[in-house]
């Protein structure tokens, strides 16, 4: 056992700052959110209408166990527990944070057992499920006054307290092999033992109103049960893994029920007397990034949302109500009855369809050449006309800011339809093409509208035309022509800067052609920019000096931002940051006003709306059919969408109104309270140097769900997660920055990556530019650990990658163009290799590792063709896990700090004789007791002190003024699996099972 002074101490010399970390808990009661944040509570308020959200209250209640459990009674009383710990306080939600923070004692309490649930009685009393299936009863001073059983006290993964509007109190319990049981507290008898799962049940609670139970299993069911007879209702199948929590709506329009899991998925059910089903109403896939949503809660009734919490820390909040998100069937048939023109019954199909969202209609072409406009307001349809020339063939497009829209044939002939302000006027333009129209595609820009058009035929041209609306008529202004190059071009999508007089026209095979509208001659091809899919949309989202930054999707769920500009006659490209969805196929995309990434496209049968930035569905519209579909999704404004499809020969229209405003006085979105991290274990993160106006930094992190995000990190500890990478495939190992220009990141499957940072609407972004190419057909080694550096020997940067299988290689990375090339490559033994570091020392370049034997060994790599052993020393008895490198004052040498497998902490002092220019390393102190569990990452703090994590969740300040170990602090730290670290100035990064933030009193 370590000695309990390496445990606790100073322990004021560290204040936390801000915690990421699995939400545990959460319950909805009034207006507000409780939050239980491992063994932090949150409180939100939420104001309607809008559902602006406040954080009110914000406090760390237990010193080290994480809260499961939130129950409040009607007068505000409130219980906390989690593991053997639990605290009750009163909360009135009139008063300010400060006041609740002034007025309450928040006292720990503990019992001997493991608390499953928690009920705070309307009498102050307190009774508590124990994991033995036993009730603890206790006084408003959190003495154990009366302990209840049933008489059998089997092992408990999950259970409920009920108290029923009789009074009666039931006991519901979820046991690891013998299924539910329920007892009546008052008489200890077992009302029922429900066996109708199989495997041990993680959930299992009954409605307040004592009519239904309802529990889930290990076997991914739903059962509802009938309280009176207990009797199966109904089982609900659909989770694709555990299920971990149920709840009850609150309704009176019937029973409704929320499962949270596993999978990730938040799940709505409502039960009909008539079957034995319970039926999915709702599903929200892709709920929390990464694995498992532990918490939520649901009110359908006041508020209409419901709450999840996951293991990446969000805390989001869903919208229940069904007035934010309807959908109208147009069916063809009612086109002739609303009309009054019969004939529309024969008119064949709806071919095509514009909306204009500024007059809410809709155009409709049918396949016979009719015109219709359905109106939403009144439900009303309009006969606009019927066009022969139109029969077969119509494409509909139109410019929404001037109220036209445009209809054309296969032969190029135009109808404009112009809703103006004395009414409706049509014309017909006859644009006769050589060759048969195969598209046309609009586009506004600074007050100019464009239409391109398509012929069929390799050779032939595309054409823009320029149209002005001038009282109401259209007029073709300006004709310009666009030789195709490369042949053939298959148009899909396009765009038009009109300030910079540039049309951007990309393929159905991931090209792109760039062209002056005001200098023809002046056109840039850029073939092959996605390797993907065809490109589906292509816009213009922000501008600097001479570039412009454009945002490219593909259908296989690739998108990029790139960065375009003219020098002299031929157009610039180059990618700026480029990621891949596996959820979706984008259709398109566009940055919000808060400079978002929102995305939307199809998965299976489902439309989604998807922001990227914060990692989380918008919308989903189930759309049915395989394959391409039509539809068309405008934003009407920044919290409207429409989005209109063809399904089985009518047409849908969703319309949806983003209910979650943002409050702009703290920065709080409703639909995400609180942001997070990676949903799986962070394996290792890194700090920039550079800091920002604002006096945030970036942070780089990696986790075991094989991604990289990018977040800003703030000096009050707010995390903003900005991008999240899937380029990696496999488990991470290590990520990097390096000159905050760039990140280095490595994985399992040789995986060594090199990205790029820059910067976009002040916006940080990512970009991989060069990647280890392995020599193996099935690579299945870890790329351990890595460096970097500048030396004068080699042009560019020299790059060393370490393996699992005591491979060093040396690689040579190029800038223009990016390139990684190979160098060198030796054998340390036949152990595996787990940190390494380059430095300079005198006139010499050198490389360190650690491996697993205990041993540190350091190569002069000055010619680093002939690396030249100059010492291995063995320091640990096992691994040495983490190693820290601090140069000694004056450019005189290294202090060496290392922490191995045997909870041991060494220092060294590396330096270089001056008689015979031999290394000299020189073990100075060491503490083998330094943790009680292994040693996985240290930092430096300044010259002589550092940062020393452990997986014993003990955070250490060593220093070592005296060349002599000495502990100035131990503290505990909320974070869970604790395996990385990084230190900037004052502020103390640690991750593992989240990110803990802390300040370093120095």
């Amino acid at each position: 056992m370590v000695n309990n002074r390496l445990s606790s101490l100073n322990e004021d010399k560290l204040s936390a700052v801000s915690h990421y970390g699995p939400v545990t808990a959460i319950k909805i009661f009034q207006n507000c959110i409780f939050v239980g944040y491992g063994p932090v509570l949150k409180i939100y308020q939420l104001q309607l209408p809008g559902l602006d959200a406040f954080l009110i209250f914000d406090k760390q209640l237990f010193k080290r166990n994480k809260i499961h459990c939130i129950s409040i009674n009607e007068k505000g009383q409130v219980v906390v527990s989690g593991a053997k710990s639990f605290l009750t306080f009163t909360f009135n939600v009139e008063e300010e944070e400060k006041q609740v923070k002034e007025k309450q004692e928040f006292k720990e309490w503990k019992i001997d057992e493991w608390i499953v649930s928690s009920r705070i009685l309307d009498d102050g009393f307190v009774l508590l499920l124990s994991a033995y299936n036993v009730i603890y009863k206790l006084d408003p001073n959190g003495q154990v006054i009366e302990q209840v059983d049933c008489g059998e006290k089997s092992i408990s993964y999950s259970g409920s307290i009920n108290v029923l509007p009789s009074g009666d109190i039931y006991i519901a319990t979820g046991t690891v092999m013998n299924g539910v049981i329920i007892w009546k507290y008052q008489s200890r008898d077992i009302v029922y033992r429900l066996n109708d799962h199989d495997g041990s049940i993680f959930s299992v609670k009954i409605d307040s109103k004592g009519m239904y139970i309802v529990s889930c299993s290990d076997d991914r069911s739903i059962k509802l049960y009938d309280f009176a007879t207990g009797n199966v209702l109904a089982t609900g199948w659909g989770h694709g893994s555990r299920i971990w929590n149920l709840e009850f709506g609150k309704s009176e329009e019937g029973l409704k029920i929320m499962s949270i899991g596993e999978d990730c998925t938040l799940r709505i059910w409502a039960y009909h007397n008539n079957s034995d089903l319970l039926e999915q109403v709702q599903v929200i896939e892709n709920c929390h990034s990464g694995k498992n949503i532990w918490s939520g809660d649901m009110d359908d009734l006041n508020l209409k949302i419901c709450c999840t919490g996951g293991a990446d820390g969000r805390v989001r909040v869903h919208d229940l109500d069904e007035k934010n998100q309807v959908t109208t069937k147009i069916a063809h048939n009612e086109f002739a009855c609303a009309s009054g023109n019969m004939t529309l019954k024969t008119s064949g199909s709806i071919i095509d369809y514009f909306e204009l969202t500024n007059l809410g209609k809709l155009v409709c072409l049918t396949s016979a050449g009719y015109i219709v406009a359905y109106n939403y307001g009144d439900e009303n349809y309009e006969d606009l006309g019927f066009y022969k020339a139109l029969g077969g063939f119509g494409i509909v497009s139109g410019f929404n800011e001037i109220n036209t829209v445009l209809i054309t044939s296969r032969t190029g002939d135009i109808v404009s339809i112009i809703f103006g302000k004395e009414g409706i006027k049509q014309e017909w333009h006859e644009k006769i093409l050589v060759q048969k129209l195969t598209n046309v595609l609009c586009c506004s820009s600074h007050g100019r509208y464009f239409i391109l058009v398509e012929e069929t035929g390799i050779s032939y041209p595309f054409r823009l035309w320029e149209v002005t609306l001038e009282g109401n008529t259209v007029n073709v202004t300006s004709k310009f022509v666009i030789f195709k190059n490369p042949q053939p071009f298959q148009l899909t999508a396009m765009t038009v800067d009109a300030e910079k007089g540039w049309v951007i026209i990309a393929s159905k095979k991931s090209s792109l052609i760039i062209s002056s509208i005001d200098f023809p001659s002046s056109m840039s091809s850029f073939n092959k920019v996605g390797h993907g899919d065809a490109i589906s949309s292509v816009s213009v989202i922000g501008s600097e000096d001479k570039y412009r930054y454009i945002l490219i999707t593909t259908r296989d769920g690739l998108y990029m931002i790139a960065q375009v500009y003219r020098a002299f006659h031929e157009f610039r490209f180059r990618v700026l940051h480029k990621n891949k969805l596996t959820r979706m196929f984008i259709e398109g995309g566009y940055m919000n006003k808060h400079n978002d990434l929102i995305l939307y496209g199809f998965k299976s049968s489902y439309f989604i709306v998807w922001n990227e930035s914060k990692q989380m569905e918008i919308m989903s519209q189930f759309c049915g059919g395989n394959g391409h579909r039509h539809f068309k999704f405008h934003l009407k404004t920044p919290r409207d969408f429409r989005f209109i499809y063809s399904f089985k020969s009518n047409i849908y229209y969703c319309q949806y109104h983003e209910r979650f405003t943002k409050n702009e006085k703290n920065g709080l979105n409703c639909r995400l309270l609180h942001s997070g991290t990676h949903g799986r274990e962070i394996r290792d993160l890194s700090i920039s140097k550079q800091e920002f106006p604002d006096g945030s930094r970036l942070l780089i992190s990696s986790a075991e769900d094989s991604t990289i995000c990018l977040s800003r990190m703030y000096r009050d500890g707010k995390l903003c997660s900005i991008w999240s990478m899937n380029n990696h495939i496999s488990g991470m190992q290590k990520v990097r920055f390096f000159k905050d220009k760039y990140v280095l990141s490595s994985a399992a499957n040789e995986e060594f990556l090199i990205w790029e940072i820059n910067y976009v609407n002040s916006i940080p972004t990512l970009n991989e530019i060069a990647r280890l190419k392995s020599q193996e057909k099935v690579p299945d080694l870890r790329v351990m650990d890595f460096d970097a550096g500048d030396f004068y020997f080699i042009t560019g940067m020299l790059v060393v990658t370490v393996f699992s299988n005591s491979l060093i290689k040396l690689w040579k990375f190029s800038k223009e163009p990016y390139d990684l090339k190979f160098f060198n490559e030796w054998k340390y033994s036949t152990c595996c290799i787990l940190n390494c570091r380059l430095f300079r020392l005198s006139e010499y370049i050198y490389l360190l590792i650690s491996t697993t034997d205990g041993f540190v060994t350091i190569w002069d790599i000055t010619n680093p063709k002939r690396p030249k052993l100059q010492v291995s020393k063995k320091l640990h008895q096992s691994g040495v896990k983490a190693i820290c490198l601090i140069p000694k004052p004056r450019d005189c040498g290294y202090y060496l700090v290392t922490g191995g497998d045997d909870n041991a902490l060494t220092i060294s002092i590396i330096t270089v004789s001056d008689s015979n220019d031999q290394l000299q390393f020189t073990l100075i102190d060491a503490e083998e007791t330094a943790a009680s569990a292994t040693i996985t990452s240290i930092s430096k703090v300044d010259e002589k002190r550092v940062v020393v994590v452990s997986v014993d969740q003990i955070i250490r300040l060593w220093s070592f003024e005296n060349d002599k170990l000495v502990c100035e602090l131990a503290k505990f730290t909320t974070v869970a699996d604790t395996g990385c670290c990084d230190v900037i100035d004052d502020m103390l990064v640690v991750g593992g099972a989240g990110i803990s933030i802390e300040r370093i009193k120095l």
